[in-house]
């Protein structure tokens, strides 16, 4: 993933930034999911590092990533609505943070191969980096990682949004 651009650089193109930067995430998870085979998989919410859930900018990042995700081909991907449901109906914590025995069991009930988790951050550089593995369902292994860093010029109005 190459260097960020200067802010400045990306105030006509802040989309296009926002959206290269999701299919290039998606594009790197995309590698591990053909390695390991995986047919179906499911997008956990991302998270901030506090580990909060369900802010703007998380919920966002997520359905960004299920849309690149999909557009890959790569696997079948799970609809967010679904998964919100399961996560519910497990009384899963919404806390962000989600363990082996809760991935285990969100993949089990979907029956998905592999879940997508993942953070975001805003680093001092003015910009947002954005971590994500893909895991498998059953061992909690973790078969692939992507890393992106997105100009903070391109998500602002979701930073504002707490």
């Amino acid at each position: 993933a190459g260097s960020v651009p200067k802010p400045t650089q990306l105030l006509g193109d802040t989309k296009e930034q926002l959206d290269g930067s999701t299919e290039d995430l998606a594009n790197q998870l995309s590698a591990g999911i053909k390695e390991h085979q995986i047919r179906s998989i499911a997008v956990l919410p991302l998270y901030d590092a506090s580990h909060e859930v369900n802010r703007p900018l998380g919920n966002y990042l997520t359905e960004k990533l299920t849309n690149a995700l999909y557009n890959t081909g790569s696997a079948k991907v799970v609809e967010r609505a679904q998964l919100v449901k399961v996560i519910e109906e497990l009384h899963l914590t919404m806390s962000g943070r989600f363990d082996d025995a809760s991935v285990k069991r969100i993949g089990n009930f979907l029956g998905v191969d592999a879940v997508i988790v993942g953070s975001y951050t805003e680093l001092g550089n003015h910009s947002v980096e954005v971590i994500s593995r893909i895991v498998n369902a059953e061992t909690a292994e973790i078969l692939g990682v992507g890393t992106v860093q997105i100009s903070a010029d391109a998500i602002a109005p979701l930073l504002l949004l707490k």
